[in-house]
């Protein structure tokens, strides 16, 4: 039976200690699915909290495995413990961009950050083989189209302009072009798992947990939070390095969706705020009375 001590942070640095024993450790117990514990700035020991927490993370630690010897900005594999559960690798460092900060960067700064993307995104694309992954990947015990349904089309919305762009956005999210080409996707690349360097490249990318098999325009939705520049540079970057059409139409339906579900369901406040923050974004007064 194995041992999850992401709960326990005396007994996790404890075994960390063992891992080692000479070792400056700083802890990080903020996340909700793992205990993570730094060691000399330079490693991360990440413990999990459930069972749960561990086995969704095969695929992660199978990504992590099979990049171990590239040179993609991610965090390099060191070591598996199978009882207590914990994972080693490399600490990645680099600055984080807030919503609000990237609100405030002129379009060139947005363009470099958006190509940026799409470069690893390519790369990542192109390292992992969808037959390998397809055997390991679990489909999904929910319908993501019957959850937007019940959330953006049964639901009636108290703002008109909210629960008239639900219905649109759920119709636009039927008739999306689905890619013929399929890749393994990381499927989060938001913000919030990219780190930048001080010319704004990215030079570290985390959270391995939602990686599936998908298309270019599903990894590379989010960067239409970077707004038309960003977003555009991130398309004809990746249409550049592919040789193959990056349907823009498809990225925005499925992000603005995505959104629209995120707000009309009842959720966290912070998730409820971002949002409707991109809301408002790429459609200007629609919470205004």
């Amino acid at each position: 039976m194995q041992t999850y001590l992401g709960n326990y942070p005396k007994e996790a640095v404890d075994v960390a200690r063992g891992q080692f024993p000479n070792a400056s450790l700083r802890t990080i117990d903020e996340g909700q699915e793992n205990l993570v514990i730094v060691v000399d700035g330079s490693l991360t020991v990440r413990f999990p909290r459930t069972e749960e927490v561990w086995q969704r993370g095969t695929i992660e630690r199978h990504v992590l495995e099979r990049l171990a010897s590239s040179d993609m900005p991610i965090p390099k594999l060191i070591k598996i413990s199978d009882d207590p559960a914990f994972i080693v690798a490399t600490f990645l460092e680099g600055q984080q961009i807030t919503t609000e900060q990237l609100r405030s960067l002129p379009a060139t700064t947005l363009e470099i950050i958006g190509k940026s993307i799409a470069q690893f995104a390519f790369a990542f694309h192109t390292a992992l083989a969808v037959e390998e992954f397809k055997p390991l990947i679990q489909p999904p015990s929910w319908s993501y189209d019957d959850y937007l349904k019940r959330v953006l089309y049964d639901k009636t919305h108290e703002n008109p302009r909210v629960d008239a762009l639900a219905k649109e956005y759920y119709q636009k999210w039927l008739d999306r072009e689905i890619s013929p080409h399929e890749v393994v996707v990381h499927d989060d690349l938001h913000m919030g798992n990219l780190l930048f360097d001080e010319d704004f490249n990215v030079n570290g990318v985390l959270d391995f947990g939602a990686v599936c098999i998908g298309m270019a325009e599903q990894d590379l939705r989010q960067t239409y939070r970077l707004g038309e520049a960003g977003f555009e540079a991130a398309a004809s970057t990746y249409e550049k390095l592919s040789g193959r059409p990056f349907n823009r139409e498809t990225a925005k339906a499925w992000t603005i969706t995505q959104e629209l579900g995120a707000y009309c369901r009842d959720d966290t406040k912070a998730v409820h705020e971002r949002a409707r923050e991109n809301l408002n974004f790429w459609f200007p007064g629609i919470f205004q009375p």
